[in-house]
């Protein structure tokens, strides 16, 4: 990983409260945030900013995490930056769900609400600052 921007998070959610929270609580932290509000747009930061890590919800417009994920993981400049899933659509199905996301290539899997220091844990045990 480019120690440059092993820092710097990429959030991909459509919901600018949820970003604004979370972009406040990890700039709290001592990592840099940048945002986008869907897929296709999160697919082209990730490559050309390179993030350390990604915080990616899976509802989202134009393309969806999955997709996103998928695209990430097919493209050599993105492929080992890890991914966590965030969101509030959980089923009773939810431990085939994580499973499927890891599966896939995801790093972990959060499930929305989430307590923000519980964010901040799950962050640093993946991109210690």
């Amino acid at each position: 990983m480019d120690r440059q921007h092993s820092k710097l998070i990429l959030v991909i959610d459509d919901n600018e409260e949820n970003v604004d929270i979370i972009v406040n609580k990890l700039h709290h932290v001592g990592y840099e945030v940048i945002s986008a509000e869907d897929g296709e747009g999160g697919v082209e930061l990730a490559r050309g900013r390179n993030p350390g890590l990604i915080l990616l919800d899976i509802m989202l417009p134009k393309m969806d995490g999955w997709e996103v994920l998928e695209q990430l993981k097919s493209h050599e400049q993105t492929k080992d930056i890890p991914v966590i899933f965030m969101t509030a659509y959980t089923t009773i199905h939810f431990e085939g769900e994580r499973r499927r996301a890891i599966d896939s290539g995801a790093t972990d899997y959060l499930k929305k609400p989430f307590e923000l220091q519980k964010l901040a844990e799950l962050v640093g045990r993946h991109l210690p600052l």
